[in-house]
């Protein structure tokens, strides 16, 4: 019975992903008005964890200024018999990460296309769009920001690293109108080297880039939320 369910199970998650593989259709969201809908808003897209959904970002659009339009939207791949998602899979080997690439490319084309299509619908400002996100999600908007920095007046990472393998736009004046903040915990397994070179790449690279910690693990805090909108108000 038991090897009967486990490979009911392993044919379900390989029914999951190759449908998800062969759809670059919009992805599921949630979304939050912006205040004043006679104006055009800007946007913030909020791309979650490992193992959450569109749902981990609720306290955040709380706070977030009210001008803005707050999208948050969920990873095309589900685990757990669809209870999780994640924008790819990823192994931890000796100390090296590896990533699947032809999952993180077509992650990349269901969140543009969600942009796409929430900016058909909203007519939200294309000279202020921002992303951002947490942990794998945090990678994402690192890799949306760095191929596609034209794109964005903004990104934030939260818990995150820069990705395994990107792509950068040439020249590098491409980054010096995209705003960039970066935090993460001090306690956090999920070691803060990472994030620091990411802000030394962005750095690099001209990006207006700020850094911000916590004394916390692999989570956001109150403070964290905090700095996002203030970060967020700001960069208005």
């Amino acid at each position: 019975m038991k090897r009967a369910f486990s490979s009911l199970l392993a044919i379900v998650i390989v029914f999951s992903v190759l449908c998800a593989e062969g759809n670059n259709e919009p992805l599921q969201y949630k979304i939050r008005l912006h205040k004043d809908v006679g104006e055009r808003p800007p946007v913030l897209f909020l791309l979650h964890g490992y193992g959450s959904n569109k749902n981990q970002f609720n306290d955040v659009a709380e706070i977030v200024d009210d001008r803005f339009l707050v999208v948050s939207i969920e990873a095309p791949y589900g685990f757990m018999l669809g209870f999780l998602n994640r924008w790819y899979e990823f192994d931890i080997i000796d100390g090296d990460t590896t990533s699947n690439q032809a999952q993180i490319e077509h992650s990349k084309r269901r969140i543009f296309a969600t942009i796409n299509m929430i900016k058909e619908k909203y007519n939200y400002d294309i000279s202020r769009v921002f992303i951002g996100g947490f942990s794998q999600g945090g990678i994402m908007a690192f890799n949306l920001g760095l191929s596609h920095p034209e794109y964005f007046a903004g990104i934030f990472a939260h818990s995150a690293r820069i990705p395994v393998k990107y792509s950068l736009r040439m020249p590098d004046d491409d980054y010096e109108d995209l705003k960039v903040l970066i935090l993460h915990g001090t306690e956090d397994s999920f070691s803060k080297k990472w994030s620091t070179q990411a802000k030394a790449l962005f750095d690099r690279l001209g990006a207006k880039t700020e850094y911000f910690e916590d004394t916390i693990g692999h989570e956001m805090s109150e403070k964290t939320k905090t700095k996002i909108h203030s970060w967020l108000k700001k960069s208005l």
